[in-house]
C-alpha cells in the first residue's frame, strides 16, 4: 500500500526517539521509512536493531546513504509492503503510514509493553496514547512528493524548505504542501 512521502522534521524525529525510550536493547521497526531519518536516528541512539520498512525501491539508496552519513550499522532495510512484515520481535514501532489494515496487524502481533509511535493520529487496535507536542523550530510546511528516480532525490537532499520550494518543480511528478507534524503520540500495548 503506497502512501505519499512526507518527511517528518528532524526535531520531531529526535523527540519521538527520546520520548519512546529507545535504547541499546530496543528492536525498532520504522514503517514507511522514506529517507530513513527515523531509522538512522534510532540506530544513532544505540538501538540494538532497526528495521526500515519501505515499499518504494527508490528510497533504498537514500536510506543507505543516510546510514553512511551518520554513520550507523544496525539498520536493516526491507523493501516490501508493511502488511507482509512480522512485527512480533518489536520493542518499538514508529509508523509514518496510516493504513488501518497494517495498524490492526501490528496491534495483534506486538507483545505487551511494546511502544507504538505515531505523529499525531489514532492507531487502530491501541488506546490511550501519551500525547506530546513538539517544538517545530520554525518549520511551516511539510512536503509529500513522488520523485521520478534516485538522482532526483539526491539533488533535493538535504535542502532547506526555501531551496526545496524553488528546486522541486523540476523533478516532481506530484507535490503537496501542508502543515507539518507537530505531535508525537506514544501507545503502549497492554
Amino acid at each position: 500500500m503506497i502512501t505519499p512521502y512526507s518527511a517528518t522534521p528532524e526535531s520531531t524525529v529526535r523527540e519521538a526517539i527520546k520520548l519512546s525510550g529507545i535504547d541499546y536493547n530496543s528492536i525498532v521497526y520504522d514503517i514507511g521509512s522514506g529517507d530513513g531519518r527515523v531509522a538512522v536516528e534510532a540506530a544513532a541512539v544505540g538501538a540494538k536493531k532497526v528495521i526500515a520498512i519501505e515499499i518504494n525501491e527508490l528510497f533504498k539508496k537514500l536510506i543507505d546513504w543516510n546510514c553512511k552519513r551518520k554513520p550507523v550499522n544496525t539498520v536493516e532495510i526491507i523493501i516490501d509492503d508493511a502488511i507482509n512484515i512480522d512485527y512480533s520481535s518489536a520493542t518499538h514501532v514508529i509508523s509514518s503510514v496510516r493504513v488501518k489494515e497494517v495498524e490492526e496487524k501490528i496491534a495483534k502481533e506486538i507483545k505487551p509493553g511494546t511502544k507504538v509511535v505515531t505523529f499525531g493520529w489514532e492507531f487502530a487496535g491501541l488506546n490511550n496514547p501519551e500525547k506530546n507536542q513538539v517544538n517545530l523550530l520554525g518549520y511551516k510546511y511539510n512536503f509529500e512528493i513522488r520523485l521520478r528516480n534516485f538522482e532526483d532525490i539526491q539533488s533535493l537532499y538535504p535542502l532547506t524548505v526555501e531551496e526545496l520550494i524553488t528546486k522541486m518543480p523540476a523533478v516532481l511528478e506530484y507535490q503537496w504542501a501542508g502543515p507539518i507534524y507537530n505531535s508525537v503520540w506514544i501507545y503502549t500495548k497492554e
